[in-house]
């Protein structure tokens, strides 16, 4: 078992599975700077690392992610610059396409991403869930982005993309919080199942992927990502 010191999540891999845990329990993981940062650090790692097949992405405590540091302190890259805290117009765009590079590429990482969902799913973690490739999710997780309300820009283009335009604008303009079931139903997550369940089932889901070789898989992640070009997905991440 190899593990990676982090201060706001754990890094370990498991035979041809690196674990990726988030580890504020105590602030429902909510995404700031230096959970950002480090995110990013731990997927280069399993990137880096040839022995790891797949990422299995999970979270300690009742929630994967209640949202994001809104605070204006340690969260220029968590969230884009309010007007309020002085930031330009031009300082604001580039901290929002920053975000939206580090989702896109999530969403082109060369591994498959399993994401384990429990309680609330909101902000920065709906939108890195969606960029992962499979996500089993608890009877008991909320998905949302209320961002809107705090003047944020919930830009992610997969949504609407996956659950259509109509049903996007509502999730996304609303704001609205919506079910382990309604994700299932709109092909947000992958499989929904009971709270007691969930560790296990996601870890199996993840095994079951590792059965494959390394180039197999990568040949896959590249097949999906170019349909998702061909759909429009591609040029939504640039604007």
């Amino acid at each position: 078992m190899d593990q990676q010191a982090f201060t706001t999540l754990l890094y370990e891999r498991q035979g041809d599975l690196a674990l990726v845990t988030l580890n504020r329990p105590d602030k429902g993981n909510v995404f700031d700077d230096a959970l950002v940062l480090e995110l990013e650090e731990a997927f280069l790692l399993a990137e880096q690392d040839i022995d790891a097949k797949v990422v299995l992405l999970r979270a300690r405590g009742a929630d994967l992610c209640v949202g994001d540091e809104l605070a204006g302190q340690g969260a220029s890259e968590a969230v884009p610059a309010d007007a309020a805290y002085g930031a330009s117009l031009w300082e604001r765009s580039e901290r929002e396409r920053r975000r939206l590079r580090r989702l896109e590429g999530l969403l082109n990482f060369p591994r498959p991403v399993v994401a384990q969902v429990q309680g609330r799913c909101s902000g920065t973690g709906l939108h890195v869930t969606t960029c992962c490739d499979v996500v089993i999710a608890a009877e008991n997780a909320l998905f949302g982005d209320p961002g809107i309300y705090a003047g944020l820009v919930p830009s992610n283009p997969l949504v609407p993309l996956l659950v259509g335009a109509k049903k996007g604008r509502e999730l996304l303009l609303a704001g609205r919080p919506f079910t382990a079931a309604e994700a299932d139903q709109w092909g947000l997550v992958t499989a929904v199942v009971p709270v007691g369940e969930l560790e296990e089932t996601a870890m199996r889901y993840a095994q079951a992927i590792c059965l494959a070789s390394a180039d197999t898989l990568a040949w896959m992640k590249e097949a999906f990502t170019s349909l998702l070009e061909v759909r429009g997905g591609g040029a939504g991440w640039r604007h």
